[in-house]
């Protein structure tokens, strides 16, 4: 079965945003790591420190490697509102479980939110650097 071509330009995205992904969440393990665990502060703090820190990171990874996309001030803006929703998302998340569970490690809690932020964010990094592309015809 062969695949149209949007889905394979989607399969490669998706393929190359979850490489990124996986770097960065990587990196963004070991902040909250050391922030909640060797520093003992605030999860809450640990949390959107490393998710900030670390999608700088990917949005440069992003436009470069996987949608080879100019990096603009404008693009950066959104995919970091993206990410900043995903953030929101995955803090509502956090504290939702540790409010019903709160004998739970807040890191592993924060790991088990990674998934869902993931997708959350690729949906919207997809119609964000691709969207010139679909303006120009190409």
């Amino acid at each position: 079965m062969q695949m149209s071509v949007p889905l394979k330009k989607t399969v490669f995205r998706f393929s190359g945003f979850s490489l990124i992904g996986a770097a960065n969440t990587l990196l963004s393990m070991l902040l909250i790591y050391l922030m909640n665990e060797l520093l003992a502060l605030d999860y809450l703090f640990s949390y959107c420190t490393a998710y900030i820190v670390t999608v700088f990171l990917a949005y440069w990874a992003n436009a470069k490697l996987v949608f080879h996309k100019k990096m603009t001030v404008m693009d950066c803006l959104k995919f970091f509102a993206t990410y900043l929703s995903g953030m929101i998302l995955g803090s509502a998340l956090l504290c939702v479980t540790k409010r019903i569970c709160p004998t739970w490690n807040a890191t592993w809690i924060s790991y088990g939110i990674i998934p869902v932020t993931m997708l959350w964010n690729f949906f919207f990094v997809n119609k964000i650097l691709t969207k010139q592309e679909k303006t120009n015809g190409k």
